[in-house]
């Protein structure tokens, strides 16, 4: 019966009638490639799912990776899941297939994809964020190797999301293996112009670390300090976690552990200057404060909440947290390495 299920049917594989071309062009709508991609996400997995075609599975992975190379961040986003489900497929079928020769080749070619798509992602992110970001990354990933380990993921900054008042973010990481993962917007130099107005007190501070006035903080450089930034959160937790063989909790529960005492510290616990920016625009921070004894106490007067004054000081305790001591740290030398 296993073998019966794991013996190649060699009939063709549509895939969404060749649409996977439309979607890995330059041109056209963006929203059609990403529903052609969709798509053949859907396929390819019915393709293993139902039928163990292995082979044609990997000669499908083959014809979308002869096309990546002219698709945009957004469209290489989709491909990033494809290979991350067909990952996850293939863990589900190891101990049935056994030694299945085509099942072996299709898992091979999956490492050499994902690696692939890792490296052209990273590339199309810097290009996308300019020279300047291009150089840094080049010269962080030179001086930290450990580094190329971490996947670098395109985020849009979505109304009421967190990447809609601040450049990137690094994801609590999950599971003992898994890639250490960071969330940039590259290339948007009006969306950190935005920043540079809406996070004025983290500009501020991004300023002094740098030794400059904060007028003179540009969209560029704060792109390039978040970006950085990031990097020093994942180059944290590899280190001091996923490289530390003394911890008694698992690396990611340990990262999240101290990340967790150490959010709980602040004036407004909990929660990050994005999150509260997002508060403050949904008209929720208002109430949130009332109902704080301690908060009321020291934020409400005449019945009115000083709204700046908790930001500023939200700011300031936020980026006193260790962990955001050491991703700054991390990012001004970064940036200093790059004048």
């Amino acid at each position: 019966m296993i073998l019966m299920l794991c013996l190649l049917n060699y009939m063709s594989l549509t895939v969404g009638d060749g649409k996977i071309l439309d979607a890995s062009s330059t041109g056209g709508d963006l929203k059609k490639r990403e529903t052609d991609l969709d798509l053949f996400r859907k396929e390819i997995v019915n393709a293993l799912t139902r039928e163990r075609k292995f082979i044609l599975v990997s000669q499908k992975l083959d014809d979308l990776f002869t096309h990546v190379d002219s698709m945009d961040s957004f469209a290489i986003e989709k491909v990033k899941d494809i290979i991350r489900v067909l990952d996850i497929q293939m863990s589900e079928f190891s101990t049935l297939c056994g030694d299945d020769i085509n099942f072996s080749n299709l898992l091979l070619n999956i490492e050499k994809r994902k690696q692939e798509i890792k490296d052209i992602s990273d590339r199309k992110i810097v290009e996308e964020g300019g020279e300047h970001l291009g150089n840094m990354w080049a010269t962080i990933l030179q001086a930290n190797p450990e580094l190329r380990q971490v996947e670098v993921r395109l985020g849009k900054p979505k109304s009421g999301e967190t990447l809609s008042h601040t450049g990137g973010y690094f994801a609590d990481p999950s599971g003992f293996d898994s890639a250490p993962t960071i969330y940039v917007v590259p290339g948007n130099e009006e969306h950190y112009r935005k920043l540079l107005v809406s996070r004025k007190k983290s500009v501020e501070i991004v300023a002094g670390l740098l030794g400059l006035k904060a007028e003179e903080v540009t969209a560029e450089i704060l792109q390039s300090f978040i970006f950085a930034h990031e990097l020093g959160h994942a180059h944290d937790y590899i280190i001091n976690f996923k490289n530390n063989n003394d911890l008694e909790l698992s690396p990611s529960e340990a990262w999240k552990q101290k990340n967790r005492v150490e959010m709980a510290s602040l004036p407004l616990p909990n929660v990050n200057p994005a999150t509260l920016n997002n508060m403050i625009e949904n008209g929720l921070i208002e109430q949130a404060v009332k109902d704080s004894d301690v908060l009321r106490e020291k934020y409400v007067v005449d019945g009115v909440v000083d709204v700046a004054r908790l930001v500023d000081d939200q700011n300031i305790a936020y980026r006193s947290l260790p962990k955001e001591q050491y991703a700054d740290e991390f990012a001004v030398r970064a940036l200093k390495n790059n004048p």
